[in-house]
């Protein structure tokens, strides 16, 4: 009875995403504080996390279908808008309220190609909830203000329903003066929105879908609180000048009830779906059919082996076709969260067989054009622990899952033509998959890597070559048990095979995060076990943990990256969780071939509880080395921060960040002797989206250059790793999309005197198609030339 409560209360308030994640999947959910705070204590994770989730679909046909949600990065709530084309899912740049600290999209409405509207809520500066749209004229949308209710508060607008384009209604709830929650009902003429007074039952209301027929007959659901505090199913219907109750109706024994999706085939044909609570208090599915005089019940299925169940979106096709999505789960130990897909054929329920790509998986809405064609939007939690948008179609007999991910996390370069990458994308049955790509100056190539036996999701964080046939990659993996292992990779100028890698004993976790190879048979290693910095070292036969050095009673200790100018001199940077401090602060680390020692570290901000955090370091001398990471400034707000290394202390070195964003860090960095040094990261523009960020070290002073993908609004832009094979040849690696699919980006940083892009990006076997992506082969050599690798110049993250 709590998860499906909890539910409807944290629906009938604000933010649509914080209720499914927090009820539906289990999550955490995503934070609207305006300073976000990157999630550097989050080990095995990039930079910048992308958490995601589809909430809203509508299709005006098979080949044309708008999604809408909301993706968190580095704790933003920010909304994200999708195109299905009937053959992939792609982003589409989508503006956010102005001076908001989060928002989110609930639901959309398209009446044509080039008319859709979409609905949700934002959280302002001063932490109040209010409701807003955006209209999409075909090619790109605009934010639309909405009205709000005199004295009202907390507002939210969830469902919407447009019959043409100057002619649409949305729903949702308000808070009044009292605290007393009462439904809301908005309508567009094509210019602007205006109130129009519905009907509050019972205690306190809210509305949460809407579907409309025709101006003259629309039909809401939601809930509503009788006398006795009892959550009751709750209609009401729209004739054009007035909105009136209509009765519904609840199984016999029901404790309560919540109807969460509507679709009317015809004025006097709707289904509506939701939940209720039977006489032991467990969920199960709820079906309302309205025949234009009285709602009644129809018998919807519960799968048996999941007794909680949630259906959170309907859409008929015709009055004997739709389709209902949600989600069931099993209290038990050895639960699943499925999704949760049901078929009505005109005169009964039945369950479709629906793929749950990992453990924990719902859908939210839906969209049919006709019977046998619809799509569905939710989320799921990949093998990551991280949650994911979910995308399927529907042909009148099977759901496919058609959304996918792929980043590229490091890159290592002995010379202009011959580089190699490595990352992971998301493979069949949403598990996350080592991938490793090859550049030969013209264009990428996939390579086969392997994963480990039984592994239920594989990482590649970082890479080193020193020449052609020896490079090594560095990541994590998860076991059966879901506890996480080191993973090594090497490199042998044919294939990529697993070398075994220790942990340290007893630890539930261990991750490596950067390496770095004095010569062929010498590398080191080094990222965090149970809360604690782990090294390891390889002697050209195997490998072994050193002891590592972690200030006294630290909360969180982790080394993201080294440099070593030899067997017995590396460098390694990081942060600690500093308890006395209560902040993230830098911590750098030498090893002189016995053991691991701290290194005095610069900590601005450390008494104000500011943190600082370094990703990543580049060498091109003994003596001489930059680290790059993030700082909180006073103001809350993150920038670009970094450290040079003397021989004998950390300096800080004032670093740029981009005008106006209040996000920005850097994520890794390259230098090449005599040549300075580039560093590329990512910031959270004021349209509301993550760009690439790429800074220049002249060798006095750091300024921003701009990067190809810097000024393409399309989403989410980043970049994870950077190496630089000459002073006129960088290549950068990281992610770009939308939090539906996110595909590898690479760019070719610098050649001397501007940045320029390479065809990269997305070059992956398609998931669950059978159909590569790119047409490349799944093996492939590097480059014939045969190098010298500079060490720590190229040795990055």
């Amino acid at each position: 009875m709590a998860r499906w409560w909890g539910r409807r209360t944290a629906r009938s308030g604000l933010l649509l995403v914080t209720a499914v994640c927090t009820l539906a999947l289990g999550l955490a959910p995503p934070s609207g504080a305006v300073a976000p705070q990157p999630a550097a204590s989050s080990p095995g994770h990039s930079p910048l996390p992308v958490f995601s989730g589809g909430y809203g679909v509508s299709c005006v046909r098979a080949t044309y279908c708008l999604g809408v949600g909301a993706y968190t990065a580095n704790d933003v709530p920010r909304v994200f808008t999708g195109l299905w084309n009937g053959s992939s899912w792609s982003a589409l740049p989508s503006p956010n309220p102005k001076n908001t600290t989060s928002s989110v999209l609930n639901a959309v409405s398209c009446s044509s190609t080039s008319h859709c509207v979409a609905v949700g809520t934002y959280t302002d500066s001063d932490f109040m909830t209010w409701g807003f749209s955006e209209v999409w004229n075909g090619t790109a949308w605009s934010v639309v203000d909405t009205p709000n209710p005199n004295g009202g508060t907390f507002v939210g607008l969830s469902g919407v329903s447009c019959v043409s384009s100057s002619y649409c209604v949305a729903v949702g709830s308000y808070t009044n003066a009292q605290s007393v929650s009462g439904t809301l009902t908005e309508f567009w003429n094509g210019t602007v929105w205006s109130i129009r007074t519905s009907r509050n039952p019972g205690s306190s209301s809210s509305l949460a879908a809407v579907s409309c027929s025709g101006e003259k007959a629309c039909m809401a659901t939601g809930f509503e609180f009788d006398t006795n505090f009892v959550e009751l199913p709750l209609a009401e219907s729209w004739n054009g000048s007035s909105w009136s109750v209509v009765d519904t109706a609840t199984p016999d024994g029901a404790q309560g009830g919540y109807l969460d999706g509507v679709s009317c085939a015809r004025a006097s044909r709707c289904m509506a779906v939701g939940n209720y609570a039977d006489s032991d208090g467990i969920s199960q599915t709820l079906a309302e059919l309205w025949d234009g005089t009285a709602w009644t019940v129809v018998a919807s299925p519960t799968p048996s082996d999941s007794p909680n169940s949630n259906l959170y979106g309907v859409s008929c096709a015709t009055a004997s076709h739709c389709l209902a999505v949600g989600h069931s789960y099993s209290p038990s130990a050895a639960a699943k969260d499925g999704t949760l897909v049901e078929s009505w054929n005109g005169s009964s329920w039945s369950t479709v067989d629906a793929p749950s790509p990992s453990a924990t998986n719902a859908l939210n809405g839906v969209s049919c054009v006709a019977p046998r064609r619809c799509f569905a939007v939710g989320l799921f939690v990949d093998s990551s622990g991280d949650y994911q948008t979910l995308a399927d179609t529907w042909d009148g007999s099977t759901l496919s899952i058609v959304n996918q991910d792929a980043v590229l996390s490091g890159v290592s370069c002995l010379d202009a033509s011959d580089c190699v990458a490595v990352g992971s994308y998301l493979a069949d049955g949403a598990v996350s998959t080592t991938l490793a790509e090859s550049w030969n100056g013209r264009s990428w190539q996939v390579m086969s890597s392997p994963d480990p036996n039984r592994s239920q999701g594989s990482y590649l964080n970082a890479v080193t070559c020193v020449r052609t046939d020896r490079c090594v990659a560095v990541g994590y993996y998860y076991k059966r048990d879901n506890s996480r292992a080191t993973l090594v990779e090497s490199w042998n100028g044919v294939r990529w095979s697993i070398v075994g890698s220790p942990n340290p004993s007893g630890a539930a976790y261990s991750v490596l995060d950067g390496i770095s190879c004095s010569t062929a048979s010498r590398c080191a290693a080094v990222g965090s076990s149970a809360g604690r910095v782990l090294a390891e070292e390889w002697d050209g036969t195997h490998w072994s943990i050193v002891p590592s050095a972690n200030p006294p009673n630290p909360a969180y200790t982790e080394l993201a990256d080294i440099s070593c100018a030899s067997a017995v001199d590396c460098l390694g940077v990081g942060f600690v969780t500093d308890t006395h401090y209560h902040a993230d602060l830098p911590l750098t680390e030498h090893w002189n071939g016995v053991r691991w020692s701290i290194v005095p570290s610069a900590a601005p901000g450390k008494n104000f509880d500011q943190a600082s955090v370094l990703h990543a370091m580049s060498c091109t001398i003994e003596g001489g080395c930059l680290a790059v990471g993030f700082h909180e400034r006073k103001s809350g707000t993150i920038g670009t921060f970094a450290e040079r290394w003397t021989g004998k202390r950390w300096d800080v070195v004032g670093t740029p960040s981009p005008n106006g964003s209040i996000y920005s860090t850097l994520s890794a960095i390259s230098c090449v002797p005599d040549s300075g040094c580039l560093a590329v990261g990512n910031y959270y523009t004021s349209s509301g989206n993550f760009a690439t960020l790429t800074e220049r070290w002249t060798g006095t002073r750091w300024r921003v250059v701009a990067s190809p993908k810097s000024t393409q609004p399309s989403g989410i832009a980043y970049l994870l790793g950077v190496s630089c094979a000459a002073s006129s040849m960088c290549l950068a690696t990281g992610a770009q999309g939308s939090p539906a699919e996110l595909d590898p980006l690479s760019e070719q940083l610098w050649n001397g005197t501007r940045e320029s892009p390479t065809d990269a990006g997305g070059r992956v076997p398609a998931k669950r198609t059978g159909v590569a992506k790119g047409d490349l082969p799944r093996s492939g050599p590097l480059g014939a030339h045969q190098g010298s690798r500079r060490r720590p110049a190229t040795s990055t993250r």
